[in-house]
């Protein structure tokens, strides 16, 4: 705690105080989170960009942005191929499949679909067991990778971030519902773009520009997979 100052406390505080904001703020406007529909889905109501932006930021976690530096510092650029051929293959599967086929059903969840194409409840229950179990799991690394990260920058505690982070975003959701959740990512996609934004540019200036970035991943083997599917 001796090295977090005054500026880092401030700039965590803020964050955290706009995203609790924003869940008080969608609690008393709107539809003020009456009705199942409103709370949940949002009344079907929210537009597509910042619907796009929220989906955006929640698979670009810390864990991809930590995870995914340390594996192609490590090993090169294998996995950034495979996962841009299966990203891309996934997304034009679910825009041309999935989507048209299970929008117009108008459900809460896909576990609600499983209920109606097996009739049977046991099925979705099933299914939101194995969902629940999967997410806490997710949930514990994704909270940590962020909150080690802090603590590398500011000092602060794993034991003492975690609990702050987890009891924010429980309280802008219950208060808020789905355009809390919503408009907090928005929020959150300007400030994580702005950070890795701000990293890239001082990279550059430090290395000495994209020619010495190319230079010394491809002398380093980095770029190995690149020029594979390059010149095959």
């Amino acid at each position: 705690m001796d090295q977090l100052f005054w500026p880092d406390y401030l700039i965590l505080v803020t964050f955290l105080v706009i995203s609790l904001g924003i869940g008080v703020y969608h609690s008393l406007t709107g539809g003020r989170q009456k009705t199942t529909s409103e709370f949940i889905m949002a009344n079907r109501s929210l537009k597509v960009l910042p619907t796009a932006l929220s989906l955006l930021v929640s698979f670009q976690s810390a864990l991809l942005i930590l995870g995914m530096t340390a594996e192609m510092y490590s090993y090169g650029s294998n996995f950034f191929i495979m996962s841009m051929f299966s990203f891309t293959l996934a997304i034009i599967l679910t825009m041309q499949v999935a989507v048209p086929w299970i929008y117009p059903m108008k459900l809460v969840s896909v576990n609600e679909y499983y209920e109606r194409r097996f009739k049977s409840k046991s099925v979705r229950i099933l299914a939101s067991i194995t969902l629940i179990i999967s997410s806490i799991l997710y949930m514990g690394v994704a909270m940590y990778a962020p909150s080690a990260a802090l603590e590398s920058v500011t000092g602060l505690p794993i034991v003492v971030s975690i609990p702050i982070m987890a009891v924010v975003t429980i309280t802008y959701t219950a208060l808020g519902g789905m355009r809390a959740v919503i408009w907090t990512d928005v929020f959150q996609c300007f400030i994580m773009f702005g950070g890795i934004l701000a990293i890239l540019i001082k990279g550059l200036v430090v290395v000495g520009g994209f020619d010495n970035v190319f230079r010394i991943c491809s002398e380093s083997g980095r770029l190995d997979s690149v020029k594979y599917v390059i010149f095959c």
